[in-house]
């Protein structure tokens, strides 16, 4: 008997566990179609984005592509030229990789006379990277582009020998290699698109697989795409672009591991958490503050008791990896020991310590508030402690804190490095009211909001739910989605819905694999299974003693919650609001803020998780308006799947409507506005590097601001002293020093530290660094900046007065003359400091040292800039006219900015009528005098008349003799630089002041169509003109040498000025008419032809230039409408 009973034991529990196995089983097979469903609509949502922002981005900024490489990198502009340096460097370089390598770990260009590590000093990783892609990328289409001109030469049999072994040039065709700056764009674009692409893929993950989602994400990331407010991509090498998809991709990662911990293929998801995490290290200085944000939400969700068996798991893993990331960051940075003073450590190290301390005197990791409140204490006091101890030795970062405090707690902790900042306008300061309004008329902020405070107040119910539970346990806790099919019914019909029966079923008891193979049959929506962590094993027994513990009020509030909220929403909107306070504080920081606040939004915009929220908070409605609602109250079927059907239409009207809602904020002013990014480029600064290369030695140091220093290490082989990257203390010195040239710095001192300190024998000083800004009083101007000095005794004792200062008393002091300036354009001097034999300087009197600071004795500046002999004629008569091909223009450039900037209109006359009397025959000066007289003195008409019409002819003579002498072209152009684009401005100006003066008489249009129909440029131009790409157009240019980027930055000039004098020929084609000598001249036909040709021209070139949109309706007969701009967009 006891044997039978035995074997009747074993038997029943050996089908106890085949049926558990088998449980599992079908719930095993069942999750990993419902993740593989998810994955695949994730998948295919990214690609579809990652396309579609890609696209988008190149088609917005493809106009630079239009220019010369060497103006492309003119564009650049502080630290995005610093940076692309390295890879300029490392693609005109023809020695091996290996060399180059080498030269940037003993870099002796940088910080002269210094010799650094530039792999461990800056994140310049990427620059090396693409460097060397573009080289094999170069080399293989080479070889490829050889065996495809040898096939062809043998299949038609000519020219086999110089088909083959003459080709030596890459085709422009190929736009993706044809500079490397195209190839670095491409790069670039396409990495922030895929970027995009999955933080769309994000929405559609996390809402698990709505397409919807996904495109209200992408919606409201286009809503936000304006005026640099989503990203810096028109500033190409920020490192946030490289980083900022790196960030996404990670937290996407990072995500699927909270959202699916007990997954078998854990392991990859860290493994690559690791990966990509130490590429944003080394992509990105403030990656470190990115993953510290990152940890702290975690560590938040851990606190509330969110999953918590399961996130104490999750937390311990991520603090490891993210520390074996940063000390592979280290390795990479050749031990710079920067990354290990950060706060990323830091916050780490104090959080498992105080986890470890909390299981010490807790005995188990279980949650309560008193535990909760413990670890964080701890971890606060830790944090604390670890940075007590290591700021003495952390000053690479100490900037950053002044920022944060002195943006928190006002200008009282305000010092020179946060004035520097605050400096370069709103990006480092408070979010700006405008940048905030940009952000409320994408419409995101409408759903944002109120969506985080229902997800932050479902979490805090949560939590109290949990906490309620060690009174109350185990009623009607479930997972956190409802489990539902197409028709909105329940899956889980185990669960019951009473209060009288608060048992808990086990989903998986519910399903056999047949089961499963019916419900995959059926496209079943994917379901969340995770029950609370506290469940107990035996839950009839913990039943029985419930029910003698009954409180009313409790019983109310616990009855609230029948799921919890998805602990991966709860993760993401912590996130979400981490860098939102970044974002406030740090206005450039919107970058990370912005697009996790569309992802937040994008999720109410699902229909599963819109039905989540209506059935997670309609107790706490009913509840408030007194609504009694009977669960157990028997229901029709039909009813119930009639009122199903009701929801899921209501469910999926609101997301549609969500959808169209995001979709209908497109800004179209991003189409409607001119195509060209960011461009910094100029005459001026291209005229300084070519002068620089002409007449410098190669390797020559040059003293200059971090801004200029950036330009000259681009485009020159100079060595500079300060540049951009002004984390480390040594530069942030070397920066103050520069700015004391703006301040009062004695200019025995400058002499002295730049001959014994820096060993340099030029000072290169930018006119922006020695003037005040004329415009917003609110603005923080260089004045503002030099009073926050740490050296007293270099600020200036409130002498406001600009040309009292060190930087234009190194010109205009005759007592001083420690240098000498040897080269000047309208932007930039260039000063070189005598030798130390030469001078011959009255030492005394020169400063009086009282108190600790400068008080300089005060001389007449005024007297000193309207003398001719003392202080221009040095400049002019010794280098300009000597060594500078370009000195009219920069000689009347600059009399234009002393008006612009400082508005002393006798230093500017002084300097036009001696630029006329020295080039009398200069059609640049004679025509920039004529506009002076005209707009600022308002001399005589007709003597403006007369320079206007001698400018014209100048032009004529000095196109005609560069014509005739094409044959000796080498030396003629290193005297006289022509510009054909600027002759348009002369025509320009010439009809507009003549028909202002004579108005629009026979004897002006014919004047006029005389100057328009005899310019070179408009016969070029009306010739054979059939351009149907950017290429062929660039080609045009180039060949044609319409734009020349030493004479003028004139892509947009010339865009403008051939449509303004299209729509003036279209405006007299009606006038001309009437007169018989016209038409005799020029008829009608000619007229037409030419117009037309002018005006699609000018189209090709900048479809969204203001003339164009003035005058669309002159052409086309109706206003130019929004599918006019999406046209040009896509087809321009």
């Amino acid at each position: 008997m006891n044997l039978h009973k035995n074997k009747y034991r074993v038997n029943y529990k050996h089908d106890k566990i085949l049926k558990h196995e088998l449980n599992a089983y079908s719930e095993n097979n069942f999750s990993n179609f419902c993740d593989e469903k998810i994955w695949n609509k994730t998948f295919w949502m990214t690609v579809l984005s990652s396309i579609i922002f890609s696209s988008f981005l190149i088609l917005r900024h493809r106009k630079m592509l239009l220019r010369s490489y060497e103006e492309q990198k003119m564009s650049l502009f502080s630290e995005t030229a610093f940076y692309f340096s390295f890879y300029d460097d490392i693609v005109n370089s023809s020695e091996s990789i290996y060399n180059i390598i080498k030269k940037m770990i003993s870099d002796d260009r940088t910080e002269y006379p210094d010799i650094i590590n530039s792999l461990s000093r800056f994140n310049i990783y990427q620059e090396v990277i693409l460097g060397i892609l573009y080289k094999l990328f170069l080399e293989f289409y080479f070889k490829l582009k050889f065996i495809i001109h040898l096939i062809y030469s043998f299949i038609n049999g000519e020219h086999l020998l110089k088909n083959t072994f003459g080709f030596n040039n890459l085709s422009s065709e190929f736009v993706f290699l044809s500079t490397p700056y195209n190839f670095y764009f491409f790069f670039v674009n396409s990495l922030l698109g895929i970027g995009m692409g999955v933080l769309c893929g994000t929405s559609t993950f996390i809402a698990d697989g709505s397409y919807i989602s996904g495109l209200t994400c992408m919606g409201f990331l286009f809503a936000n795409f304006r005026l640099r407010l989503l990203s810096r991509i028109s500033s190409l090498p920020l490192r946030e672009n490289f980083a900022l998809p790196f960030i996404w991709i990670n937290n996407m990662i990072l995500i699927s591991i909270i959202k699916y911990t007990n997954r078998g293929n854990q392991k990859k998801k860290w493994i690559l958490l690791y990966f990509t995490s130490v590429i944003l290290l080394e992509f990105w200085q403030f990656s470190v503050f990115v993953i510290s944000t990152q940890i702290l939400s975690v560590y938040a969700l851990f606190l509330f008791g969110c999953e918590h068996s399961k996130l104490i798991l999750v937390l311990r893993k991520l603090i490891f990896f993210n520390m074996i990331a940063m000390f592979t960051s280290y390795l990479l940075h050749f031990f710079n020991y920067y990354i290990l003073l950060t706060p990323l450590p830091q916050i780490g190290v104090s959080i498992l310590l105080s986890i470890s301390l909390c299981k010490i005197l807790f005995k188990r990791e279980k949650f309560s508030l008193l535990y909760s409140f413990t670890s964080g204490i701890i971890s606060l006091a830790l944090f604390l402690v670890f940075k007590l101890i290591l700021n003495p030795f952390s000053d690479h970062d100490t900037h950053v804190f002044d920022m944060l405090k002195s943006a928190i707690f006002g200008q009282e902790f305000a010092n020179f490095d946060t004035m520097i900042y605050k400096m370069g306008g709103s990006e480092f300061s408070f979010i700006t009211k405008e940048q905030l309004e940009m952000i409320k008329n994408s419409g995101v902020l409408f759903i944002f909001i109120p969506g985080t405070f229902l997800i932050l107040f479902s979490i805090i119910i949560d939590t109290a739910n949990i906490r309620a539970s060690k009174y109350f346990p185990y009623k009607n806790i479930e997972s956190s989605f409802s489990y539902q099919f197409e028709d909105c019914s329940q899956i889980n019909d185990e669960i019951s819905d009473s209060s009288s029966n608060s048992s808990i079923v086990s989903t998986a008891a519910s399903y056999s694999p047949e089961a499963a193979i019916s419900l995959k049959q059926s496209n079943v929506h994917c379901f969340k299974n995770n029950l609370q962590d506290e469940y107990p094993k035996n839950l009839k027994e913990k039943q029985s003693s419930y029910k003698n513990k009954k409180n009313l009020l409790l019983d109310k509030f616990y009855n609230i919650n029948f799921e919890n909220q998805d602990t991966a929403i709860s993760f993401l909107t912590f996130q979400t609001i981490f860098f939102c306070l970044l974002a406030i504080i740090i206005s450039r920081l919107r970058v990370l803020a912005l697009p996790y606040i569309a992802v937040v939004s994008s999720l109410f915009a699902s229909r599963k998780y819109l039905s989540f929220i209506f059935n997670y908070y309609k107790p706490i409605l009913l509840w408030i308006f007194r609504i009694k609602y009977n669960k157990n109250k028997a229901i029709n079927p039909n009813k119930r799947y009639f009122n199903n059907r009701i929801a899921c239409f209501i469910f999926f009207a609101t997301s549609i409507i969500f959808l169209s809602f995001s979709i209908s904020k497109f800004p179209f002013s991003e189409i409607q506005t001119g195509l060209i990014p960011e461009n910094n480029a100029s005459s001026s600064k291209s005229r300084l590097v070519g002068w620089i290369n002409s007449n410098l030695p190669n390797h020559t140091p040059i003293l200059s601001d971090m801004v200029v220093s950036a330009t000259l290490r681009l485009a020159t082989k100079t060595k500079i002293v300060t540049h951009p990257q002004y984390e480390h203390i040594k530069i942030r010195r070397r920066t103050q020093f520069m700015y004391s040239i703006s301040a009062c710095i004695s200019l025995k001192e400058l002499y002295e530290t730049m001959q014994q300190q820096y060993k340099t024998e030029y000072l290169l000083l930018s006119i922006y660094r020695c003037a005040i800004p004329r415009g917003d009083k609110n603005a923080i101007t260089m004045i503002h900046v030099t009073n926050f000095l740490d050296n007293i005794n270099h600020r200036c004792n409130n002498q406001e007065n600009i040309f009292q200062r060190t930087c234009w008393r190194i010109q205009l002091d005759s007592q001083s003359r420690y240098f000498d300036l040897v080269y000047r354009n309208a932007h930039y001097s260039l000063y070189k400091r005598k030798p130390i034999e030469d001078l011959k300087l009255v030492q005394t009197n020169i400063f009086v040292e009282k108190k600790n600071y400068n008080d300089f004795s005060n001389f007449s500046f005024k007297r000193k800039l309207l003398d001719w002999n003392e202080s221009w004629r040095p400049w002019i008569m010794n280098h300009c006219i000597i060594n500078d091909s370009f000195c009219p223009q920069n000689m009347v450039d600059y009399a234009r900015i002393i008006i612009d900037i400082y508005n002393i209109i006798d230093v500017s006359k002084l300097l036009y009528e001696k630029a006329v009397s020295i080039f009398p025959n200069s059609s640049y000066v004679i025509f920039n005098y004529a506009e002076f007289l005209d707009y600022d003195i308002g001399d005589d008409p007709k003597r403006i008349f007369e320079k206007y019409n001698m400018s014209i002819e100048l032009y004529k003579q000095e196109t005609s003799k560069h014509n005739g002498l094409e044959v000796i072209e080498e030396e003629f152009s290193s005297r006289i630089k022509l510009n054909q684009s600027y002759s348009l401005k002369m025509i320009l100006g010439f009809i507009l002041f003549s028909e202002q003066i004579n108005g629009r008489t026979e004897f002006v249009i014919n004047k006029s169509l005389e100057l328009i129909f005899e310019n070179e440029l408009i016969k070029l131009i009306s010739s054979n003109f059939e351009f149907k790409s950017l290429i062929r157009i660039s080609e045009y240019l180039n060949s044609n040498k319409i734009i020349n980027i030493d004479f003028d930055m004139c892509i947009v000039s010339l865009a403008y000025n051939t449509c303004m004098i299209s729509s003036y020929l279209k405006t007299i084609e009606i006038e001309s008419l009437r007169s018989k000598t016209i038409q005799k001249k020029y008829p009608s036909w000619l007229i037409r032809t030419v117009y037309n040709k002018l005006w699609k021209f000018s189209k090709l070139l900048d479809p969204n230039n203001v003339c164009i949109i003035k005058y669309w309706n002159l052409f086309h007969n109706v206003e130019k409408r929004k599918i006019d701009f999406i046209y040009s967009f896509f087809l321009f």
